[in-house]
């Protein structure tokens, strides 16, 4: 048989054909449809899966990202306090470390985004507190019964004091008067003045004493440390006001049979101020007996007189003052 052309051979179709020919079309076509159907929900499927994995992916980064966080916070707080400690402690801790220097800060990372506790400190500031004078303490010992040279016996305890803080730290780390053996002193004087009448600072001055005998068993006064504590904050504390630059020291003599507290001055010869450095001497301190001012070269002519006594001949060539300047407060 020839061939025939395609269109002819559709025109030469019985019309039940051609409806068979429709059908089976249409039926090709819904299956395509239903092919790109199934195609684009697979690829929705693909894309919410690919959507819930970054999401899962995302929330592990960012649960990743707190425990760093927490993990650091840790660190900061085991910084300052042991592990254990209260939420107060923890909170004195800090605010502590707060007073070391300003915090700039509650986190260190942008506003918007993840917090992060950790402080951010400036550097600590100098917090010392600098004295107006700088004091030297000086200790002098001797064996009793035993005739010493008094420079010879006296030592330096210490480098200047510049602060408050070098002053307690040394006051904390001496022993203290009542534990002295006698014959001892203390002597806490301005740097540059040393503790003996022929000074510079001291030859024109005098001193303000509080004594304290000794009963028969030769027992400290219980208030001699607390006085010597309070004599020496008002030295290093400016408590005599405006009347500080005439103050040079203050001494402690432990003895067998008394025990004195001196507070020298530069002259003798300022009535007003030495009556006004009395005045507060003895509000300060609580002083309750009568307390005496006596120029230090009446104080060299009794100590000549006394060391007379125990020498055969009296020195040869040796001047005695003969001006006194004292009296009772």
């Amino acid at each position: 048989m020839d061939s025939m052309p395609l269109n002819a051979t559709l025109s030469s179709t019985p019309p039940t054909d051609q409806l068979a020919i429709d059908s089976a079309l249409n039926a090709l076509n819904i299956d395509d449809n239903n092919t790109d159907h199934n195609n684009n929900n697979d690829n929705t499927a693909d894309d919410c899966h690919r959507e819930e994995c970054g999401r899962e992916s995302a929330v592990d980064e960012c649960d990743d990202r707190h425990k760093k966080e927490d993990s650091d916070d840790e660190d900061v707080s085991c910084d300052g306090v042991s592990c254990g400690e209260t939420e107060a402690t923890m909170a004195s801790t800090i605010t502590a470390a707060a007073m070391d220097g300003p915090i700039e800060g509650p986190m260190d990372g942008p506003a918007d985004g993840p917090v992060n506790h950790r402080l951010v400190r400036q550097p600590a500031v100098n917090s010392r507190h600098p004295l107006t004078y700088r004091w030297q303490l000086w200790f002098w010992r001797a064996d009793p019964g035993v005739k010493v040279v008094w420079r010879q016996a006296l030592q330096r305890v210490c480098e200047p004091l510049n602060t408050i803080e070098d002053f307690w730290s040394l006051y904390h780390h001496i022993v203290c008067v009542q534990q002295l053996v006698a014959p001892s002193d203390y002597c806490l004087f301005k740097a540059g003045v040393e503790p003996m009448w022929e000074d510079c600072h001291n030859i024109n001055g005098g001193k303000w004493s509080l004594e304290f005998p000794k009963g028969p068993n030769r027992q400290m006064d219980a208030r001699l440390d607390d006085i010597w504590l309070e004599v020496l904050l008002c030295l290093i504390g400016e408590g005599f006001n405006e009347f500080g630059e005439e103050i040079c020291g203050a001494v402690v003599n432990v003895r067998a049979k008394e025990d004195r507290i001196s507070v020298w001055t530069a002259n003798s010869s300022k009535s007003v101020a030495n009556l006004r450095i009395g005045e507060i001497l003895k509000v300060r301190t609580g002083y309750s007996r009568a307390m005496k001012y006596e120029a230090h070269e009446t104080s060299q002519r009794i100590a000549l007189q006394k060391e007379r006594l125990y020498d055969s001949k009296p020195a040869a060539n040796q001047r005695v003052p003969q001006t006194r300047r004292s009296c009772v407060f």
